[in-house]
């Protein structure tokens, strides 16, 4: 605003060669020469407090001139003692000042906007005026982080820190594999070990000074100011977003393969279910030799894939064991997947059976009816024989 200021006076001294008239009764106030008195204005804010009347605030803009401002903050059209601009520089310089004027506290106010948006850090909260607010602020934000975790109930910055599950619920969300849940919450873990394991943690992981000691912390009323103070400078270390959002993700990902897979085992153990089988020999043949190749080309890699669907789910469950983080179905678990297994093994097998058995059933049935054919050749031939006899006999 200032170099506006500066610019618009260099042109209207370029233009009208103005001479500054020098006002009758004028103070000096923080540097600045003034006519009467000084009123705050937009530029800078000047207590009442200070026995300041109302007037008229001019401020220094170059070598020492002076450009009017009055209550409004605008720039007054005539200099004191009767020199003026002219209506046109004078209309330019106040247009364009307000221009200027806008697009700074539009500056301003995108900043301003751009602070805000980001994650303001717990101590800077604490050391504002509205001290309830924050601590309002950092007791919802422990409530929201310790969500799931079964036997965590923070209600207070004393006696919800005292068992240590809460500093290590918190750890666990940011850092599921830091934290093993199902061993920290365990009747025979005390809890100066849980807070010993949580603050070395933080220390370690995060670089969170070690505030607290376990031993002052397990009181029937720890002390409230230590515990925010100590929790504030947790939430400071820790990252932006918890890794239990990837895990969700990696929980998605695995019910989608886990689903596909188990798909396909149950479409393929109802057609080895079919009892209906070809009654040619040659066909029965035929799908026996594809059942082998099934057996072969298509189980395997599905073998393979299962085994990396348990891997996976292994390390999901130890990692969020009784908490209510692991949302999982049931029927997607490593026992479910492996119960479709078996029973597609199972079916498989019996179909074999089947295959086999309906094999010799028609091996036998061609036996006897090669055998009954040889039969009936034999017989026809003695018939025949017996014919030629007789014909002979009457012959005669």
């Amino acid at each position: 605003m200032y170099k506006v200021l500066r610019s618009y006076s260099k042109k209207a001294e370029r233009k009208h060669e103005l001479t500054r008239s020098t006002a009758n009764t004028t103070e000096k106030v923080n540097g600045y020469s003034v006519t009467d008195a000084t009123v705050s204005s937009p530029i800078h804010s000047i207590s009442p407090s200070y026995g300041i009347g109302v007037g008229t605030i001019v401020e220094d803009v170059r070598n020492g001139q002076v450009v009017p401002i009055d209550r409004n903050g605008r720039i007054e059209a005539a200099w004191p003692g009767g020199q003026a601009f002219s209506e046109s520089s004078s209309y330019e310089a106040r247009e364009h000042f307000e221009r200027k004027v806008q697009r700074v506290k539009k500056t301003r106010g995108e900043r301003d906007s751009n602070r805000k948006s980001k994650k303001s850090k717990v101590s800077e909260v604490l050391s504002s005026i509205d001290g309830a607010s924050a601590r309002d602020a950092l007791l919802q934000w422990a409530q929201d982080v310790t969500r799931g975790y079964p036997g965590v109930n923070v209600r207070n910055f004393t006696s919800s820190w005292r068992d240590g599950l809460a500093f290590n619920a918190i750890l666990h969300r940011y850092r599921p594999n830091l934290i093993q849940w199902s061993k920290i919450i365990g009747e025979g873990v005390s809890a100066r070990d849980r807070l010993n394991n949580a603050f070395a943690a933080a220390e370690n992981e995060f670089g969170v000074s070690r505030l607290l000691d376990a031993e002052d912390v397990d009181v029937d009323v720890p002390d409230e100011k230590s515990i925010i103070t100590y929790v504030s400078s947790l939430y400071n270390a820790l990252p932006h977003t918890s890794e239990l959002s990837r895990y969700e993700d990696v929980m998605y990902e695995y019910e989608r393969e886990a689903a596909e897979w188990l798909h396909w085992v149950e479409r393929a153990t109802r057609l080895m279910d079919d009892r209906q089988l070809p009654t040619n020999l040659i066909e029965l043949r035929r799908l026996e030799r594809d059942l082998e190749r099934f057996k072969s080309e298509d189980l395997s890699p599905k073998a393979r894939e299962k085994q990396r669907l348990a891997d996976h789910y292994a390390e999901l469950h130890q990692l969020f064991e009784c908490t209510e983080h692991l949302h999982i179905p049931t029927e997607l678990s490593t026992q479910s997947l492996d119960q479709s297994w078996q029973r597609l093994l199972q079916s498989l097998n019996e179909r074999f059976s089947l295959i086999e058995e309906q094999v010799g059933v028609q091996g036998s049935t061609t036996d006897i009816i090669s055998r009954l054919a040889r039969g009936i050749g034999i017989t026809n031939e003695k018939l025949d024989h017996i014919l030629n006899r007789i014909e002979d006999a009457e012959s005669r």
